[in-house]
């Protein structure tokens, strides 16, 4: 769903959650983005090991089987992190959020107006009647996150950055909008990215709201010395808390500090997260292609800094104590092994973009091929069974 978007250099389309509207990074009229110059000038700034930045250039079909080998290995399930990935269809861009693309193409600061003002104002914009009514009629109390991700899948700019838990995924989106490469050229020009961050568990948002709902929750049942079956009627206060953690500037009814302040902050797959003590609405879900996709932010709320050199900064001042980036630059003319090895046929645009007109009108087809079959959860098409 959602408006038609042009082409873009991250090979993403609106009413997706890896939705962005701009076609390369050359605005008319605009200031001109920062990109990487060279193969060299990425590999000098991704070779970091001390802390835990790391590049590869895969040009043979011999190293991208072993580069989906490490990232396969790299993604076993671990306490302290979680693996999450990005496809980008030119390896010269940074990784850039459209709310960042847009402030400085655009310089709104030459307006007097600040970051997280221009941000703040798309989310004032955003909270019509319509939209209210919409979320309050599914039972979603409304924040600021999920608007943020509203804005987000509908290609509207955000300090959200896709990503999802599957590289195959992110294989599908660096190759969708890609363009051709030159044959025997090894320029920058000629490579697409795959990015794989290993995320501090702890630095996950469900992680975070989890800990101090039960921590709430706790407090008021001894204080008041309830028993566990009033345990939800406890902990309205702390639900009603709750939400305003999710505002985008700090308000008065909580001492924690707006969502524009944070530092990276990593939001999980709604399959993914880990529930309290209590039922809570919706933390910051609005598309359905988020299941199908396998996908999950990063919140990057600096106005300038892209997510990988916050990143670093961030591992070198020990906030990010177990993430670990990883660059691989992919030469374009194994495009064609990749989606014959790796995408085909679970990894295409109708798996990737499900439509639920095309849903609906298919499981009336499959009943007029066969009307009198008995079907089971086995024989449905996407079953895991």
């Amino acid at each position: 769903p959602g408006r038609p978007a042009a082409p873009t250099g991250d090979g993403v389309r609106a009413g997706s959650i890896f939705a962005e509207h701009f076609n390369g990074y050359q605005m008319d009229n605009k200031m001109t983005l920062e990109t990487y110059g060279s193969l060299e000038e990425k590999e000098e700034f991704f070779n970091n090991e001390k802390n835990m930045v790391h590049y590869c250039r895969v040009d043979t079909t011999k190293k991208l089987e072993e580069t989906i080998k490490k990232i396969k290995k790299a993604g076993e399930p671990s306490t302290d992190v979680v693996l999450v990935t990005r496809g980008v269809s030119e390896a010269k861009y940074k990784l850039y959020t459209s709310a960042q693309r847009e402030w400085m193409t655009n310089e709104w600061w030459l307006q007097g107006i600040t970051f997280p003002e221009f941000v703040g104002r798309l989310l004032d914009h955003i909270k019509t009647d319509f939209i209210k009514d919409y979320f309050r009629s599914m039972n979603i109390a409304i924040n600021d996150l999920l608007l943020l991700s509203f804005l987000q899948h509908y290609g509207a700019p955000s300090p959200l950055l896709d990503f999802t838990t599957d590289p195959k995924v992110a294989l599908f989106f660096a190759l969708e909008h890609m363009q051709g490469s030159s044959s025997g050229c090894q320029g920058i020009e000629n490579y697409f990215s795959i990015y794989i961050i290993l995320m501090d568990k702890v630095k996950s948002l469900d992680v975070m709201i989890k800990k101090k709902i039960d921590k709430a929750v706790s407090r008021k049942t001894e204080k008041e010395k309830l028993p566990k079956k009033t345990l939800i009627v406890a902990t309205k206060e702390a639900r009603e808390r709750y939400l305003h953690w999710l505002d985008w500037f700090r308000n008065s009814r909580t001492s924690s500090s707006g969502l524009c302040d944070k530092t990276i902050l990593f939001l999980t797959n709604p399959l993914n997260i880990e529930r309290p003590s209590i039922v809570l609405p919706n933390l910051y879900w609005s598309n359905p292609n988020i299941i199908a996709q396998k996908g999950c932010f990063l919140l990057n709320t600096h106005e300038k800094q892209p997510l990988e050199e916050r990143l670093l900064e961030e591992k070198e001042k020990r906030i990010l104590k177990n993430a670990a980036l990883f660059c691989f630059d992919i030469h374009k003319s194994l495009a064609p092994y990749i989606r014959e090895e790796y995408l085909k046929p679970k990894i295409t645009k109708e798996t990737i973009y499900p439509d639920f007109n095309t849903i609906a009108n298919g499981a009336y087809e499959a009943f007029k091929r066969n009307p009198t079959a008995k079907i089971s959860l086995a024989d449905l098409p996407d079953s895991k069974d």
